[in-house]
């Protein structure tokens, strides 16, 4: 309800990095039932299985692997199975670190990886909302 209404339900999208995918569940599914056409995306990193699994349905672990600590997994967690998700995007390290920094230098927020991941995988969102 505090999301809602500091943005006066204005969202269109979000972005979630997960650990277990319960704050990608519940937010999710609380905002799509205030507003059906919010996208619901889940940002990845390399190495985790859960981008495959979302567009393949396989858990095969995506290229590489990641320094982000905390998110990223080798399995599907009960809180992501029928997680309302409507697309997810592979991130990649480089594009996590850079955007880190982007963070701390651009706008003064001093943020670890995962936090640049998932501020990188909102801005690849903002570029194709389609």
């Amino acid at each position: 309800p505090l999301f809602r209404s500091q943005t006066d339900g204005k969202v269109s999208a979000v972005v979630f990095a997960t650990g277990t995918g319960g704050t990608l569940a519940g937010v999710g599914t609380y905002l799509k039932s205030m507003r059906s056409g919010v996208k619901i995306v889940l940002a990845d990193p390399q190495g985790s299985v859960l981008y495959n699994w979302f567009h393949t349905g396989e858990l095969k672990r995506s290229e590489g692997s990641s320094i982000t600590e905390g998110i990223g997994q080798g399995r599907v967690t009960e809180n992501l199975k029928g997680a309302p998700l409507d697309d997810a995007l592979l991130i990649k390290d480089s594009d996590a670190v850079e955007m880190t920094f982007r963070l701390l230098f651009e706008e003064g927020f001093c943020v670890g990886a995962s936090s640049g991941l998932n501020v990188s995988a909102a801005v690849q969102v903002t570029k194709n909302p389609g």
